[in-house]
């Protein structure tokens, strides 16, 4: 931002103005700029309190139960699935999907292969279940 306009073109000036003119006119441009930066400011916190109001609007409370997915209907399922299959069955995210399986109650996967992880449809949707309750 710099200096105010009326200290930039005072400072070549001859000293034929009056030097408290100057400053008068450098304090009107801070307080007009002043003026303007709250009127802005002001905009902000209006369109930040709309914002927040709409987000509390579609954030469901915490303490509100949110509906678990069932399990899906096929005539014949694998019993063993691997941890995309039950990422997509539960319809929650990886990350989400790792937190509940570092959980001591969580069913223990099932490992063929070293770097193959199953796990029992059914264990897991009997613990899904479980927690329902």
């Amino acid at each position: 931002m710099g200096r105010p306009r009326a200290i930039r073109d005072s400072v070549g000036q001859s000293s034929d103005s009056a030097p408290g003119e100057t400053h008068n006119q450098a304090v009107r441009e801070i307080r007009a700029t002043i003026a303007n930066v709250m009127v802005q400011l002001a905009e902000v916190e209006r369109r930040l309190s709309c914002l927040a109001q709409e987000f509390l609007v579609r954030t469901p409370p915490l303490h509100e139960k949110v509906d678990l997915p069932s399990p899906p209907k096929m005539e014949r399922q694998p019993e063993l699935i691997s941890v995309r299959d039950a990422i997509q069955e539960l319809r929650i995210s990886r990350t989400t999907f790792y937190k509940l399986k570092n959980q001591a109650d969580f069913p223990q996967p099932v490992n063929f292969l070293p770097r193959r992880t199953l796990f029992r449809r059914s264990e897991i949707w009997a613990w899904l279940e479980s927690r329902r309750r």
